[in-house]
């Protein structure tokens, strides 16, 4: 979310510069690689980006009735079932920050996600028996995820997945990982707004990035920021909400209370050395709030910017681990 690319690379020599992009995860994606000299072999790097990204999204797709969650979500039963051992990994690291978060993070609000409509269904809402009726088929702690079998369970038949939170950032590290094993060194992944540097320019100069946030009046940059071998992400309530009689209603739930986040133009940006846990600490951590959050990421050494709207004001907050990154607009 809310993430866009500065610069690409201009330096003495011969550089090669490409870019792919395209749609993925109901979103988009851009993929930056440099390289010294004319790489030939970077023809078929955009096979291998879409070929990925395609993979990744028939995995994770809550609007693909095929796919290891929507398939996982439908089950009716409380034995283990195969899945890719992608999304095993996945709901391993989903899981520890759902722990850490105290729930403010959690794989299973599925059931929430889709009665809200921030799913593939319209929007709508549900009254207070129903969120308190679905409530009791959400909580993190009735998934069993087994890497050695490659499996997943779930102690609640009715227990769904949603890793919109988590997922684009997986993505992105996915491929990173994939051009890193390809031979490059200097690539910017983007999907969706959650970054991923591998390396830096091939002149040495960082990545670049522009953070961008709530704004005064409509969301804007708040600041660049430099990334070397490392992730960044966003999550807000400033760019994905409805309107139903005058009341905003966030995409972001709370899975503690089933209800959707109050829209407050609010916004987490994460640094992390992996897209996927950038991800998903910036999605806790805005469900968390500007106190309780701050204190949770300050707990956990995270690098985190924390921006929300006041009359005629933009506050930011930074965790000591981020503070001096951020270069704010004026």
């Amino acid at each position: 979310m809310a993430l866009c690319l500065i610069a690409s690379a201009a330096c003495d020599g011969q550089v090669t510069v490409e870019s792919y992009s395209g749609s993925t995860m109901g979103t988009s994606y851009s993929v930056t690689v440099e390289t010294l000299g004319t790489a030939p072999a970077l023809a078929p790097l955009g096979r291998v980006v879409e070929g990925e990204l395609a993979r990744l999204e028939g995995l994770l797709s809550t609007y693909d009735p095929a796919s290891d969650v929507s398939r996982f979500t439908a089950f009716r039963g409380t034995g283990p079932i195969l899945v890719d051992p992608d999304l095993v990994e996945l709901i391993e690291a989903a899981l520890d920050v759902a722990d850490r978060s105290g729930g403010a993070f959690d794989p299973t609000v599925g059931p929430l996600v889709e009665a809200w409509g921030f799913g593939p269904a319209d929007p709508a809402l549900p009254d207070s028996a129903a969120v308190a009726e679905l409530l009791t088929h959400v909580g993190f702690g009735r998934l069993a995820p087994d890497r050695s079998g490659g499996t997943l369970a779930k102690s609640d038949p009715r227990i769904g997945i949603d890793l919109s939170g988590i997922a684009k950032g997986f993505a992105a590290e996915r491929l990173a990982r994939r051009i890193v094993a390809l031979g490059y060194g200097s690539a910017l992944v983007d999907v969706g707004g959650e970054l991923r540097a591998v390396g830096s320019h091939v002149d040495g100069r960082p990545w670049r990035v522009a953070l961008e946030g709530p704004g005064v009046q409509a969301p804007g940059v708040l600041g660049t920021i430099d990334l070397v071998d490392e992730a960044v992400a966003t999550s807000g309530d400033f760019r994905n909400y409805y309107e139903v009689d005058g009341v905003l209603y966030s995409h972001i739930l709370d899975p503690r209370t089933g209800y959707p986040l109050p829209y407050r133009g609010f916004s987490v940006s994460v640094v992390h050395s992996d897209a996927t846990w950038a991800d998903a600490w910036a999605t806790a951590l805005t469900v968390l709030g500007p106190e309780e959050g701050l204190e949770r990421a300050e707990l956990e050494g995270l690098a985190a910017l924390f921006s929300w709207r006041e009359p005629g004001a933009v506050v930011t907050r930074e965790t000591t681990a981020m503070e001096g990154r951020v270069a704010f607009a004026r």
